[in-house]
């Protein structure tokens, strides 16, 4: 016989953070997001990675240019560039990581440095957090999946738009093109599976 995974007890939501009362306690069923401590599959949970009155820095694509005796950084969606002396003091091993930067653009097909590790002083934008909840990926409302990039065409047929690495791809609402979307991200079926998710609001600090 296969032993059972011991229940852990709960006496706030692992999801939405809702401290439970009697009897959401007593049932382990979260009456906000409706979080079940009684389902296996809820017995791993994840927590935010970030709280209400955090600030983050947005990460984009970057490269190092060099001008004569000058280096100057630039951000390829704000279009922000600065001169390296402003952040000179901040990297550590500085003229190294330069160096880096600069043959990793050389190898790139793009000619750009990874986001993924964009130094925070590099950054042009900041936000902050300003609402966090979770919710089922398919519960997401049209205008998340607006705000998520999916674009309404013109015109008298109506479709939507989800901007993918492969190319465009159209349906009739925006919750199918947001699936669209996540798919080609995540892998197929990705949408299917319907997992909990972190739904982050928001605003532009700088």
């Amino acid at each position: 016989m296969k032993p059972h995974p011991i229940q852990q007890i709960f006496e706030y939501c692992p999801l939405c953070g809702e401290f439970f009362d009697d009897a959401d306690f007593d049932f382990q069923i979260c009456h906000i997001c409706g979080f079940n401590g009684n389902d296996d599959e809820n017995l791993e949970y994840s927590k935010p990675h970030y709280r209400v009155g955090e600030t983050v820095f947005l990460r984009e694509p970057y490269k190092i240019e060099r001008l004569m005796y000058n280096a100057y950084f630039q951000l390829k969606y704000s279009g922000f560039s600065g001169h390296i002396d402003h952040i000179k003091n901040k990297i550590p091993h500085f003229y190294r990581w330069i160096e880096k930067r600069l043959i990793e653009q050389k190898k790139s097909k793009s000619g750009w440095c990874n986001k993924l590790f964009i130094p925070a002083c590099v950054a042009h934008y900041r936000i902050e957090i300003t609402d966090v909840r979770c919710e089922r990926l398919q519960d997401i409302s049209d205008e998340d999946c607006f705000a998520e990039g999916i674009i309404k065409t013109r015109g008298a047929l109506k479709q939507f738009v989800a901007q993918t690495v492969k190319g465009d791809i159209f349906r009739d609402t925006p919750q199918k093109a947001f699936a669209a979307l996540i798919d080609s991200i995540n892998g197929k079926n990705s949408w299917d599976k319907n997992p909990w998710v972190w739904v982050y609001t928001y605003k532009l600090t700088k």
